[in-house]
């Protein structure tokens, strides 16, 4: 029951997808019954913590990231009225597109890709406050 967001006193959310019913409100799991008022339900998750982030899934099937960042898609106007463009410029639509810097945030955030301040902190070792704290340690010990 670790991947749910409440407990119900040891009846699993699966058992109760896959045919358990809950005549009597007993445990499935064998535990002690609780009788005829019902499960309890009790929060198991921190209240003040923000959900997690989930990818877009129109998104990922449709844009991909470039390993410098950029985001690459399909072109338009390649799907239906073909016979009055040329050969030449249909095989220019096929190659992938990079999207314009305006739509590359946007279609950023719907992939969960890590924004700049996120890659910032993740190069720093230990953070700004952890940095500045071994140096005036390392002052310290040198005027020793």
């Amino acid at each position: 029951m670790t991947a749910c967001c409440y407990s119900n006193g040891g009846v699993s959310r699966a058992s109760e997808k896959n045919g358990g019913d809950f005549r009597g409100w007993g445990r499935l799991d064998g535990g002690p019954s609780r009788g005829a008022s019902g499960p309890t339900w009790t929060v198991c998750h921190n209240p003040l913590a923000m959900p997690k982030m989930k990818t877009h899934s129109g998104a990922k099937k449709r844009f991909k990231l470039t390993a410098t960042g950029k985001v690459r898609g399909r072109h338009a106007f390649t799907s239906h009225i073909l016979e009055k463009k040329s050969p030449k410029r249909k095989r220019a639509l096929g190659a992938p597109a990079l999207l314009s810097d305006d739509d590359t945030p946007r279609i950023k955030r719907m992939l969960g890709a890590p924004t700049k301040s996120a890659r910032r902190a993740a190069k720093a070792p230990g953070g700004a406050a952890a940095g500045r704290g071994s140096k005036a340690t390392a002052k310290k010990g040198a005027s020793s």
